[in-house]
């Protein structure tokens, strides 16, 4: 199986060792806040998903890397898109990899 990344940086699996670079072409989806209602000051809000840019379409033996913004979009409708899962910090808290990945399918 290949995996593709389409994030806007670069992945490392730090289960498998693998680093996969900064792609030339990232997947966006465009993400909009809607207020569902309003109490006492604090708003409630969801996010509403709309079309998703430069996602390839599906290809026998490959996974897509995509945002997990993207694979929210995505809603299951794509069993080929994967985001990173299980972020591994470093003592300073930024994220140093993740440890495999997740899909919505």
């Amino acid at each position: 199986m290949k995996f593709v990344n389409l994030t806007k940086h670069s992945i490392k699996d730090l289960l498998s060792n693998k680093e996969y670079a900064v792609p030339r072409n990232s997947v966006v989806v465009n993400v909009s806040e809607v207020i569902i209602r309003e109490s006492d000051g604090t708003m409630i809000t969801k996010l509403v998903y709309g079309d998703i840019v430069g996602l390839p379409a599906p290809q026998e033996d490959v996974m897509y890397i995509v945002s997990a913004v993207v694979l929210n979009a995505l809603n299951g409708s794509r069993e080929d898109c994967v985001a990173p899962s299980r972020p591994v910090r470093d003592s300073k808290g930024v994220v140093m990899g993740c440890r495999g990945f997740r899909t919505n399918g």
